[in-house]
């Protein structure tokens, strides 16, 4: 009888427990501590603000390191919470999570990024480190194991180079990225790790800081707003725990959608604001090279251990596939020349025979999966309709062969000026489109478009001579007021393309 009472009471304050995170409608974010607590609420508390505002509802700003945050979760204490990648992986294999609900994107002057990397920095007077390779005997300042970008993202790249920091000793864990700046600054370390956008954070309020340091292995990105020694990686995951209403996490979603980079709450945090979740598989596939959590478990049972328990039953199956080896490879052989067909029935279909860009059916594809994205959850996307000006008389004067060579250059110009997510297409003749989606501002999308118009009117060297074309582009933005689908939105940015081939040629016009 006592212990049937004991349960009851136990289960009434664990219920009491999760619904306690609701009571009077407040809504409890966590945010993991990569710097220290005072500074982390000066900057995301305004945030903090903007979600209380936008959804009615009262938000509170938790400030946790990492196994605060984990017990936080465990006992239901909050409702949202943001952290690195690698802790959210490590969270995802211990509690079942609702899954990502946006991908932070970070603000760094007119410049931002949805992706993180490390920086290997070391004092600019320090002798003998150059290369990755120096650091094999050097004492190194990191935050901490668990860090994505302040320790994960320089051991993967030390171990391509073959240096593998689990196997020395000399790697010491400071708490913080600001107390691994402080220790390259005492000299109590040679090297130091921190994550992307620090260096640059701490030299707002110490002019001159970065001036004291040098960077290693520094990567050439090219828009990448900040200073980077490693490959990059999603940025920050913010996700909902299972317990949250539906109503509440659409309605946060729709708040963190809204933010734009001018904002207040955004310019405290050093944000631009929020885009629809990223792929995280480039972190697991970090985790599972470096075995780090959740993926550090050793298997009990291998497969040399499996091979001898089983080895009669392996023979048999090794008599069995050398039997039919010689089928299969005669199967295999058709099967590839039935899949190089295909592979080329599939590229005839989809993309430009000239110029290897996608053609007007892979445009309206992706452009219709764009649009229904961003009709789910929230962003805006830009199309470009791009019409060459002067090209006729370049390909009435050269012939058709030089024609052909300067539509395959300003492709390849024109698609060299636009981000990894966007899409070229060529529609026929010299008619192009592009399709810009996460356009986060105007002043970003100006300096697209007049990118990819100082592109196109560059000089273009044929083998008859010099030539040059110039570009009317017609822009037509998504979503707009009433409902409208893909053709329709060509044709609004085709209508804007004659409008800016009207005015001059050589400009864009944007649809109204």
């Amino acid at each position: 009888m006592i212990r049937y009472l004991f349960c009851t009471v136990m289960l009434c304050l664990l219920t009491a427990d999760a619904w306690a995170t609701h009571s009077g409608g407040s809504i409890q974010l966590g945010v993991f501590a990569y710097r220290p607590v005072d500074i982390m609420v000066r900057r995301y508390q305004p945030l903090t603000d903007y979600l209380s505002k936008k959804t009615g509802l009262e938000v509170r700003l938790h400030i946790y390191d990492q196994a605060e945050m984990e017990s936080a979760i465990t006992h239901n204490r909050v409702d949202f919470f943001l952290t690195n990648p690698s802790h959210f992986l490590v969270v995802r294999n211990e509690k079942s999570l609702s899954g990502v609900l946006a991908t932070l994107i970070r603000q760094q002057g007119e410049g931002s990024t949805m992706s993180l990397g490390g920086v290997i920095l070391v004092r600019k007077e320090q002798e003998g480190i150059n290369t990755l390779a120096d650091i094999g005997k050097r004492t190194v300042l990191a935050p901490g194991p668990h860090y994505l970008g302040g320790y994960q993202t320089q051991a993967l790249e030390l171990l391509d180079a073959g240096v593998d920091l689990s196997r020395r000793g000399k790697v010491v864990y400071v708490g913080g990225h600001d107390s691994v700046v402080e220790g390259l600054l005492a000299r109590d370390g040679e090297v130091g790790f921190v994550r992307t956008g620090i260096l640059e954070e701490l030299s707002w309020d110490r002019p001159g800081l970065a001036g004291r340091f040098r960077v290693v292995n520094r990567q050439n990105l090219r828009g990448y707003p900040f200073v980077a020694s490693t490959r990059l990686y999603p940025e920050w995951p913010l996700v909902s725990l299972p317990h949250v209403e539906l109503d509440v996490v659409r309605s946060v979603a729709s708040a963190l959608f809204s933010l734009n980079s001018d904002h207040p709450a955004a310019r405290a945090a050093g944000l631009a604001g929020f885009a629809p979740p990223a792929d995280y598989q480039s972190v697991e596939n970090l985790a599972r090279r470096l075995r780090l959590p959740p993926y550090d478990k050793v298997p009990e049972f291998t497969w040399g251990e499996a091979v001898y328990q089983y080895r009669y039953w392996v023979a048999v199956i090794a008599l069995l596939m050398t039997a039919l080896a010689v089928a299969v490879a005669w199967l295999g052989q058709q099967h590839r020349k039935l899949r190089k067909q295909e592979t080329q029935l599939v590229s005839m279909a989809h993309y430009d025979a000239l110029t290897g860009l996608p053609n007007r059916t892979l445009l309206t594809d992706r452009l219709r999966q764009a649009m229904a994205g961003i009709d789910r959850q929230g962003g805006r996307l830009a199309l470009a309709f791009i019409d060459l000006d002067q090209f006729k008389p370049v390909n009435d004067r050269f012939g058709h062969e030089a024609g052909d060579q300067l539509l395959v250059e300003i492709s390849r110009r024109m698609r060299g000026e636009l981000r990894e997510q966007d899409t070229l297409a060529r529609l026929g003749g010299d008619e192009f489109v592009a399709l810009m989606i996460n356009v986060q501002g105007d002043r970003g999308l100006d300096g697209l478009l007049h990118r990819l118009l100082n592109a196109v009117s560059a000089p273009v060297v044929l083998q008859s001579g010099e030539v040059r074309v110039s570009a009317s582009i017609g822009v037509a933005l998504y979503p707009q007021q009433g409902s409208l689908d893909g053709d329709q939105l060509i044709r609004q940015a085709d209508q804007a393309m004659y409008r800016a081939k009207q005015s001059g040629k050589n400009r864009y016009a944007l649809f109204r």
